[in-house]
């Protein structure tokens, strides 16, 4: 599957199974908050600028539902 390129203006990417998703500068403003404020915890990541998060598929998350 082709790797869609980001939009230049947004401040996150969010790409499911290889598709690009859509979304609203409201819901993007949230998520990035949100990571930003977990990483920016973490010993060393304090002044975090440029954060990428890449989750995959384990055995637990497949087989957990919320």
């Amino acid at each position: 599957m082709k790797k869609q390129q980001p939009k230049p203006e947004s401040m996150l990417d969010l790409t499911v199974d290889g598709q690009l998703v859509p979304l609203v500068p409201f819901v993007e403003r949230i998520i990035a908050d949100a990571v930003r404020a977990m990483v920016r915890t973490l010993h060393g990541c304090e002044d975090a600028d440029y954060i990428e998060l890449e989750i995959r598929p384990t055995s637990l998350s497949e087989n957990t539902e919320l």
